[in-house]
């Protein structure tokens, strides 16, 4: 049995059991689809057709085994259609890795755009430590990471997506708490500094540091984007002068570029291109 037969008996079973129509409508010979009737038929053991008064007719056979015929030709069509999605890239799934406390205002729109486009690809998604994701891209864990520049590889491609500047957080107690600017040099009780390019920090560590901060045991350089409103009451959100700004990038590995990942960088480069996003004076929004 092979797919070309059953599309001769479909086609036969629902146009006018007319051979001649049948071979017209597939370019072939009525005695090629003759034949390929009768290779079914004998493969199956039954008939399928019965000729009366020179006209077809199926037979209760033919009656039974036209609704299983007729799946698998959908089947068949659904199937190469998913197979035509999946080697252009438009299904499968696409591994993506964020880094902790990311802007999901700028990332969450952004990714339902995406999906929006691309309905048929399942975004698996994670957070981690900027450290571990990056081993997760070089291991082949994941397809994309979301994540600030802190290295420098000719193995990566990226994107660039948005620019935050470093702000200083600080209790409202705390004696700079007044001061419209801060210089680095003005903060002397540092208790997490994202510049230093030790990664391997938890989303623990850092609620803890936001929690000291807001009982004035301590400070942070953080990326504005970590700040909310909600924190308000407790920590202030102050710019630092002069300013410090940093990337934030997707990037996918050069040598192991999924198709799934080769849209995604493609979509977010068209996506950030028209909407112009730029955090450069978020903080200052925020004071």
């Amino acid at each position: 049995m092979n797919f070309k037969q059953l599309h001769y008996f479909v086609d036969l079973a629902e146009n006018e059991l007319n051979i001649t129509k049948t071979a017209s409508r597939f370019y072939i010979s009525q005695s090629a689809v003759t034949k390929q009737i009768q290779a079914l038929e004998q493969e199956l053991g039954v008939e399928l057709f019965v000729r009366e008064s020179k006209r077809l007719h199926l037979t209760h056979a033919g009656t039974s085994f036209y609704p299983y015929a007729k799946k698998i030709i959908e089947d068949e069509e659904i199937a190469l259609s998913y197979i035509h999605s999946l080697k252009n890239g438009t299904s499968g799934i696409l591994r993506i890795g964020m880094i902790l406390h990311l802007d999901l205002k700028l990332i969450l729109p952004f990714l339902q755009q995406f999906n929006k486009i691309y309905p048929d690809i399942d975004l698996s998604i994670y957070s981690n430590s900027q450290k571990e994701l990056l081993k997760d891209l070089e291991l082949g864990k994941s397809d994309v990471m979301i994540a600030i520049d802190h290295f420098h590889s000719r193995d990566f491609m990226k994107v660039s997506i948005a620019t935050y500047p470093l702000v200083a957080l600080v209790s409202v107690n705390d004696k700079l708490a007044k001061q419209e600017t801060v210089s680095l040099s003005d903060l002397d009780r540092v208790l997490f500094d994202t510049q230093v390019v030790d990664e391997n920090r938890s989303s623990i560590v850092i609620d803890e540091c936001l929690a000291k901060i807001a009982c004035n045991q301590g400070q942070a350089v953080y990326h504005s984007f970590v700040y909310h409103d909600s924190m308000n009451p407790w920590i202030k959100c102050i710019p630092i002068d002069p300013p410090i700004l940093s990337n934030l990038y997707i990037f996918a590995r050069k040598d192991r570029l999924s198709l799934q990942a080769k849209l995604f960088l493609q979509f977010a480069k068209r996506y950030f291109s028209l909407t112009g996003v730029s955090n450069d004076e978020q903080c200052v929004k925020m004071k």
